[in-house]
C-alpha cells in the first residue's frame, strides 16, 4: 500500500464519518449525507481501478451507491453509513492490523482485529 492508499482509506472513512453524522440533521443532512457518501464511493472504487482491481472496483462502486441511496431514507441513514465504515475498514484490517503493530499500537490492533472478528457494532472496549 503506497501514500496514495492511506490518504483514500482516510479520506473515505472520514467522509463517511461525517456523511453519518449529517444523516439526522433537519433540513438537508441527508443531501449533505448522500453528497458525502458519493465521494467516498467514489474514492473507494477510483483506487480499486488506479491499482487494476476492476471486479472490486465495480463491486464497491455497486454497494456503496446502494448505501447511499439508502441513506437518503429518513431513519436508515446512520446504519447504512456504519455499514460502509466497517466495510471499508475490514478490506483495510490486515494492513492497518500491520502498521498498528509495527508502531507499538497493540491495543489499537486488538481492537481493530475484534471488529472484523466479531462485527463493528458489537464492539466493546
Amino acid at each position: 500500500m503506497d501514500a496514495g492508499d492511506w490518504a483514500t482509506i482516510l479520506g473515505t472513512t472520514a467522509a463517511d464519518i461525517g456523511s453519518m453524522l449529517s444523516a439526522n440533521a433537519v433540513g438537508a443532512g441527508t443531501a449533505v449525507s448522500a453528497g458525502l457518501g458519493v465521494a467516498s464511493t467514489l474514492g473507494n472504487s477510483v483506487n480499486d481501478f488506479r491499482h487494476g482491481n476492476v471486479g472490486s472496483g465495480l463491486a464497491n462502486l455497486g454497494i456503496g451507491l446502494t448505501t447511499d441511496l439508502v441513506g437518503l431514507v429518513p431513519g436508515f441513514g446512520a446504519g447504512a453509513k456504519g455499514y460502509k465504515i466497517g466495510r471499508t475498514l475490514t478490506r483495510f484490517a490486515r494492513p492497518l492490523m500491520a502498521a498498528f503493530t509495527a508502531n507499538n499500537f497493540k491495543e489499537a490492533g486488538e481492537v481493530l482485529s475484534k471488529g472484523v472478528r466479531n462485527g463493528f457494532g458489537n464492539l466493546t472496549a
